[in-house]
C-alpha cells in the first residue's frame, strides 16, 4: 500500500492510513455501485449534484462541511485501492482540500457515524448522500 503523496511527517501525525474496503463501506451504507465504480444515483439518499469546475464543487463541499462539528471523523478514500485511505478530523479535510483532489481522479468523504458521504467523480461531478 502507499501512502497519498501528500501526507507528509507533520501532516502523518493529524491522520490514519487505514485499509478500509471501500466498495464494503459503501454497500454497508445502504447504497449500491454503477458498473463504472461511482455511487448510484437512484436512490432517495441523494442530497444534492452538482456537475462545475473544480472551484464550484470545492465550495460546495466546504459548505456542506462548515456544518458539521470540526472534531467529527472522517475517512476518505481514493480511486487508487492500492493507497491507504486516511482517518482525520473535518478541520482537516477543509484545510487539505486542494491536496485531497490532486490525490487520484476520484475520491469519496465518510462519516465515520454512518450519517454521510461525499463523491468527488472526476468528470467533474459531486454527490452528497444523506443516510439518515
Amino acid at each position: 500500500m502507499i501512502k497519498p503523496s501528500f501526507i507528509n511527517n507533520t501532516l502523518l501525525t493529524k491522520v490514519k492510513l487505514t485499509t478500509t474496503d471501500l466498495e464494503k463501506e459503501i454497500l454497508g451504507l445502504g447504497l449500491n455501485i454503477e458498473s463504472y465504480g461511482v455511487i448510484d444515483q437512484n436512490t432517495n439518499k441523494l442530497y444534492l449534484i452538482v456537475q462545475d469546475d473544480r472551484e464550484c464543487l470545492q465550495k460546495k463541499i466546504r459548505e456542506y462541511l462548515l456544518n458539521e462539528p470540526a472534531e467529527e471523523q472522517v475517512e476518505i478514500f481514493w480511486s487508487n485501492l492500492n493507497k491507504y485511505s486516511i482517518l482525520c478530523e473535518i478541520k482537516f479535510v477543509l484545510q487539505n482540500l486542494d491536496n485531497i483532489f490532486d490525490e487520484d481522479w476520484d475520491f469519496w468523504i465518510v462519516n465515520n457515524r454512518k450519517k454521510w458521504i461525499i463523491e468527488n467523480y472526476h468528470e467533474e461531478r459531486l454527490s452528497i448522500f444523506n443516510l439518515n
